[in-house]
């Protein structure tokens, strides 16, 4: 697992079916639709940030912190999070920009799923072969 950090070291095995089920298809949509699509909308439905700009860095950073602090593994692994939560967040809001909140989710869950596609390679084929 990256950075020898296994989120799978305090689960049962539940083999590679359930990960697959789990983590490329169930969690991409849940977290994009709770720490990029919700913190988003409320951030824009409170409305208190004027400015694009600002409303940028504040969106990232809450979105990133929530996102980080879901992955509770271990600190490292939270902290590992960062820069995939940083950059599903960005991503997301460039989707938003360029197009509308569907295709923001859309596009970011597609993000989401391949970098989860990564990981689980990693952790059922990769570290079997070393």
């Amino acid at each position: 697992a990256a950075l020898g950090i296994n989120p799978y070291q305090n689960k049962n095995n539940y083999g590679i079916v359930t990960d697959i089920i789990a983590a490329i298809i169930v969690v991409p949509v849940i977290e994009t639709f709770v720490f990029q699509y919700c913190s988003h909308l409320i951030l824009r439905k409170i409305n208190l940030i004027k400015k694009q700009q600002n409303f940028r860095i504040v969106y990232l950073i809450i979105s990133t912190i929530l996102f980080c602090l879901s992955h509770y593994y271990s600190i490292a692994y939270i902290l590992a999070m960062i820069f995939p939560g940083l950059i599903l967040a960005y991503f997301f809001n460039f989707f938003y920009l360029q197009m509308n909140y569907k295709n923001a989710i859309y596009f970011t869950v597609l993000i989401h799923l391949l970098t989860n596609t990564i990981a689980v390679i990693d952790e059922h084929f990769l570290n079997n072969l070393l």
